[in-house]
């Protein structure tokens, strides 16, 4: 995941559709799977917190990175002045979060700005 993927899943969440989110909780539900040797702790989470729905399915269906590769881009279709981005005033720069005031390349602060 690109880090303009992992802003927009991880702050801009309402900007996503419902099976869209659902396909990233399978996936990160996935990781949490296989890094644990437990069978019975396996299952449950298999159970418990991954989807079926065939709609989900279908959008990791060509696997992880082509399903935010695509979730991004229908974001950017459907909001294309991007004003939910935080970029840096100096250097253009994607911030870490969208309320940051300091760039993570350059380091620029514009708290007081």
């Amino acid at each position: 995941m690109d880090e303009i993927a992992y802003y927009i899943f991880n702050y801009c969440s309402d900007l996503l559709t419902k099976e869209e989110i659902q396909a990233h909780k399978n996936l990160l539900v996935q990781f949490k799977i296989d890094s644990t040797d437990n069978e019975i702790q396996k299952d449950m989470m298999r159970r418990r917190w991954q989807s079926n729905d065939e709609n989900v399915l279908k959008l990791l269906e060509n696997g992880s990175e082509e399903f935010y590769k695509i979730a991004v881009e229908r974001v950017f279709r459907e909001k294309p002045n991007k004003e939910f981005l935080n970029f840096c005033p100096k250097c253009n720069a994607l911030t870490r979060t969208p309320k940051a005031k300091q760039c993570p390349k350059c380091y620029f602060s514009w708290r007081k700005l």
